[in-house]
Formats: C-alpha cells, sequence, structure tokens
C-alpha cells in the first residue's frame, strides 16, 4: 500500500523559503505571485493491507515524527497500489503518474548568503 503525506506550514507560520522563492520569481520576471507556501512531499511504500490500519499508521508517523503538528499540517493519501507495482516511467525530467505528471526540479545549490549551522539537542 502506498502513502503520499504533504506537509506544510499553518497559516499564520513566516515561510522564510516560500518567501525567498516567491522574490526569485518576481525577480525571474513572474509577476503576479501573490503569497507561496513551501513545504514537504513523503512516500511511503506500507506493507499493510488494511486502508484504515494504513491510515492510522501513517497518523501516528506524522504525528511522532514527520510533522512538527505544533506549526505544520499534513495531509495523507493511501492507494491501494504499492511504489514498487507503481514506479513511474522516467521521461527527462518528469515523471508518468497515469492521468497526471509531475515535473522534477533539481534542488537548490546556492547557500545564497547563509552561515552554516548546528543543531543543539
Amino acid at each position: 500500500m502506498k502513502a503520499k503525506v504533504h506537509i506544510t506550514l499553518k497559516t499564520g507560520v513566516l515561510d522564510p523559503q516560500g518567501r525567498a522563492i516567491q522574490h526569485a520569481l518576481a525577480s525571474l520576471g513572474f509577476a503576479g505571485v501573490d503569497d507561496v507556501r513551501q513545504g514537504k512531499y513523503i512516500e511511503l511504500d506500507l506493507a499493510e493491507t488494511d486502508t484504515a490500519k494504513a491510515r492510522e499508521t501513517v497518523d501516528a508517523m506524522c504525528k511522532k515524527l514527520l510533522a512538527n503538528t505544533v506549526i505544520e499540517n499534513y495531509s495523507v493519501e493511501i492507494a491501494n497500489q504499492s511504489i514498487d507495482e507503481g514506479t513511474p516511467q522516467r521521461h527527462g525530467d518528469t515523471e508518468d503518474f497515469g492521468s497526471s505528471r509531475v515535473l522534477g526540479f533539481p534542488a537548490p545549490l546556492c547557500l545564497c548568503g547563509q552561515s552554516s549551522f548546528s543543531r543543539s539537542a
């Protein structure tokens, strides 16, 4: 079974990455973008065969690890197709997921003046 998790910052929580994307789009000539909210997408391939149990398990994963529920919202989609069975064929920089298409973008390599930091426990 396949689970898809979308995680975004809650409304009202400052999104500096979204703001940076918005400014970059404007500087590239893409006018009219009023706001950008950036988030995470996670795919899980689960051994569970019961949809309700799978949703319950993924919900627990989100609450305990995947999402910071103080500042983030998440949504879960459960599909009966496993990741292995539904491995998309690659077509250049896009992947074919049946009726929908997903365009893949490389992660930015620029740290844009950010200094390195360490996270203390």
